[in-house]
């Protein structure tokens, strides 16, 4: 018998109402999974029961495994018309979303995360271990949330998480012309958060980056946020140069441009040598294309000029000096003689106190210095024990009892408080105005920590109950109970501090309700009762689970605000377009080469991108 030849036309993969057009395209996925990436509008054929199905895509599909469980397939839906940026040996593309198979095999479209794919070629420049190398390092980060690489024959697919924010570059150009000039408060959040960054998504995770730079860095100007990206040319930190390229010879130490051993004090001079531009003090190298006198000038401490500096307003001869000096120790030739990221972020800290102990005093408030004062001390001193509590994997009570100490020396007023809070550097407690609001927050976010993780460990028994009971779905209930315990087991292993438990709770909250929606599902199809208690009525003496109360204002602004920045849409403007996720070297102009890291070439020809534009501009001045 002769099948039937059905045409199904173009299958929107995002949008698979069609029980047909699901059905089968679950089929196809199934069987070519080897393949690992299916093109747009390439006609596809299939058997199916008894047809023989012709079909194309309307959105580029990528298959890859997941990292915990390899058995659980995920397919990200590529949009081809999507591409946010583009170099000489790749691209960054946007993801639609992304299709898993549920229980039953059906495929279910989910685009709650928002995610990016990063596209390279394979050639002789850019070889299969330097892109896994750069993948390594960035999976290494976590604040990407890169997924392991698909590899195919001629390129790599990484996917991560779309960053949102502007390139620093943009930023800082149109602070240099004019256009949208930074404020004094400004200079001196991003200032300290560059810092923070250098060592909270690099340096303690044991890597060097080598290229930093304000190409390489994202920022979202309304909440502060920083991302460091692009670890092309990375090492770890006791790991021998395995790059010949010098990076950024602009912004490049004599260490790297000679090729010698570098390590964190080469990324305090890379830093240093981007917050100066933030703070318009332009170093002798700017424009220099001569790699000969790119050599002659990393051998001296940098040079600047201080004319746009001495003009910014608001700047007092006090402030002006400590800042200039700052800059120039983390940019000194001597890798030994340079300050460290710590010192440089304390010096910051205490720019900004003195800067808004001036700005109280211009509007005639008085009585406040001690008080701030005492206030930066405690955070300072919090942040230190808070540091080594973390790295000795201290219990979270043990965490808090400290923060609490420090708290109960203090004033409990509103300057002081963020005084506090802002050098602590605990993003869950950055809206906190009060002493009462910040144990409020801790100890919310400890309650609501245990409360997740205990109503998890009595879904996973009532399944267990269910699955003794001899039910004909045990194979549906087994893996319920392992997605279950999977989150569980992760809660048990959490560090990282309150801001890691904050997000980790609202993880748990989602698959809380998830879990208990597929487990309900269960229920009804094998003629249990469905309850509130989550399981057949005599499973547990214990009753169902109490709603937990409503969050506080604290949990409120780290769990939703915080969250919804990182996955709010972005501005529909050209500028965002070209600067978002523009992630490892690449540009908005596909004409555009990355920084070389050829390891054959001794040094890298300089970027003609955003960083030409900047250059220009601080040229001009």
């Amino acid at each position: 018998m002769s099948k039937k030849n059905i045409n199904l036309g173009i299958i929107d993969p995002s949008n698979l109402t069609d029980d047909l057009q699901n059905k089968v395209l679950s089929r196809f996925l199934e069987n070519g999974k080897t393949v690992g990436l299916f093109s747009a509008y390439q006609t596809f054929h299939i058997k199916h029961n008894h047809g023989i199905y012709r079909f194309q895509l309307a959105y580029s599909i990528l298959h890859r495994k997941r990292a915990t469980k390899p058995g659980e397939d995920r397919y990200e839906i590529i949009d081809d018309g999507g591409q946010i940026g583009a170099g000489a040996i790749g691209k960054v593309m946007r993801i639609v979303g992304t299709l898993a198979p549920d229980d039953s095999g059906r495929l279910v479209f989910n685009n709650k995360i928002r995610r990016v794919v990063k596209i390279q070629a394979i050639n002789k420049s850019n070889t299969l271990e330097l892109i896994l190398n750069e993948a390594m390092y960035t999976q290494r980060t976590n604040h990407m949330h890169m997924k392991d690489p698909v590899i195919l024959a001629d390129r790599v697919l990484n996917v991560m998480h779309f960053l949102p924010g502007e390139l620093l570059v943009d930023v800082m150009a149109a602070d240099l012309d004019g256009t949208a000039p930074l404020t004094l408060k400004q200079r001196l959040d991003w200032s300290i958060e560059l810092l923070r960054m250098l060592q909270e998504q690099v340096h303690n995770h044991g890597i060097i980056h080598r290229d930093v730079k304000p190409e390489n860095i994202l920022i979202c100007k309304d909440s502060n946020l920083i991302h460091i990206f692009d670890f092309g040319l990375s090492k770890f930190k006791y790991e021998r140069n395995i790059h010949e390229a010098v990076g950024s010879p602009l912004y490049a130490p004599r260490e790297q441009v000679r090729n010698k051993f570098t390590d964190e004090k080469s990324d305090v001079y890379t830093m240093g040598k981007t917050i100066a531009i933030l703070w318009r003090l332009l170093a002798d190298s700017i424009g220099v294309q001569d790699i000969q006198q790119i050599f002659k000038l990393a051998d001296k401490d940098t040079n600047f000029d201080k004319t746009d500096f001495h003009n910014l307003p608001g700047l007092n001869s006090r402030m002006r000096k400590s800042i200039f000096r700052v800059i120039t120790h983390m940019t000194l030739a001597r890798r030994e003689r340079r300050i460290s990221v710590e010192a440089a972020l304390k010096a910051f800290e205490e720019i900004r106190l003195q800067f808004r102990l001036s700005q109280m005093h211009a509007q005639h408030i008085r009585g406040f210095d001690k008080s701030l004062s005492r206030s930066h001390k405690a955070g300072l001193a919090a942040r230190k024990l808070y540091a080594k509590m973390l790295q000795d994997d201290a219990p979270l009570q043990d965490i808090y009892n400290m923060i609490c100490g420090h708290l109960s020396k203090l004033s409990n007023d509103e300057c002081a408080i963020r005084e506090f809070t802002d050098t602590l550097a605990v993003r869950s407690l950055y809206c906190m105005r009060t002493k009462e609001e910040i144990v409020d927050t801790l100890g919310r976010i400890m309650y609501e920590f245990e409360y997740n993780k205990q109503r998890l460990f009595e879904l996973s028994g009532r399944i267990s109950v269910l699955i003794k009971s001899g039910v004909l779905v045990q194979k549906k209930l087994d893996e319920l109970n392992g997605r279950v315990c999977h989150v569980l087991g992760k809660a048990s292993k959490l560090s990282g501090g309150f801001d890691a438990f904050s997000l980790f709770c609202i993880k748990m909250n989602d698959a809380y309700y998830q879990y208990l929606a597929a487990f309900n599902i269960i229920q009804f199809e094998t003629g249990y009762p469905v309850g509130n208690s989550c399981g057949p009525a005599s499973s547990s003496s214990s009753g169902p689970v109490p709603m937990i109360p409503p969050l506080s204002c604290s949990s409120t602004f780290f769990s939703n605000a915080f969250c919804e920045k990182l996955d709010s849409n972005p501005p529909s403007t050209a500028g965002q377009a070209n600067s978002v996720s523009r992630i490892s070297g690449m540009t908005a102009n596909p004409d555009s080469p990355p920084i070389s890291i050829n390891p054959d070439a001794s040094h890298a020809a300089p970027s003609h991108s955003s960083s030409d534009m900047l250059v220009g501009r601080m040229s001009a001045h």
